[in-house]
């Protein structure tokens, strides 16, 4: 449980998930639950937005205000009696950081979503997503011919006209063969059929096709060892 001091200029920690009930008087409290047992008032409970601050001129009209924090998600509460300068915040899913490149973490009822714009990818937006809808094109891994980095994880997503088939032809791979990959998959997701898994060292080119105008390449690094990766093209 996080604690936090908040002066009467308000809060700036509250989730858009977060309910901040006031009360008169514990009385008031026993006698508001709703369905899920969250003790509420329905007369002073605001929802907040993410960031919104919060200032305490409401709590301050009250004698012997009783704060309580409510979190929805796990429907954890507490309260704070008498002094409406301090504040109990429960954590939340988004307090561990697990929405990765930099993206934004909302908090929601039993558990968190990733905010993932354009070109990524994931729960966590832990993948590089790139699309491509041309007839034909060039596809590498990141920083082809140069070695890649570690720890990568990108899709490459192939979508042609209805009724084409995609042909795939990789030139080579060069990776750490125990951990890093190249796999291709006939369809647009990699729930979809697996046509290849490539690693190692290849020289020889390899030729694949798709039964769909749907195909997602993926390519994925670990922390050590990189080589120059792969590199591909595509018709249809």
């Amino acid at each position: 449980m996080l604690y936090q001091r908040a002066g009467v200029r308000g809060i700036t920690a509250i989730t858009d998930v977060t309910v901040v009930a006031l009360y008169d008087s514990m009385k008031e409290r026993k006698q508001t639950r709703n369905n899920n047992g969250l003790r509420r008032s329905t007369a002073h409970t605001i929802l907040f937005p993410l960031a919104k601050q919060f200032g305490f001129n409401i709590a301050k009209s009250y004698d012997g205000t009783i704060l309580e924090v409510l979190r929805v998600m796990k429907f954890d509460w507490a309260v704070v009696k008498d002094d409406p300068v301090f504040i109990i915040i429960t954590n939340t899913p988004c307090d561990s950081n697990p929405c990765q490149n930099k993206r934004v973490c909302r908090n929601k009822v039993n558990g968190y979503r990733c905010i993932c714009p354009e070109g990524y990818d994931g729960v966590n937006c832990e993948w590089n997503f790139e699309y491509f809808t041309d007839s034909s094109a060039i596809i590498s891994s990141p920083g082809y011919p140069n070695y890649y980095t570690n720890n990568l994880r990108y899709k490459y997503s192939i979508r042609v006209q209805p009724g084409q088939n995609i042909t795939l032809t990789v030139h080579g791979v060069h990776t750490e063969e125990c951990c890093d990959h190249v796999r291709v998959y006939d369809g647009s997701t990699m729930s979809s059929s697996l046509l290849r898994h490539l690693s190692g060292s290849i020289s020889s080119s390899i030729t694949v096709q798709s039964t769909s105008n749907n195909m997602l390449v993926v390519f994925k690094s670990d922390h050590s060892n990189t080589d120059i990766g792969f590199k591909a093209t595509y018709f249809s």
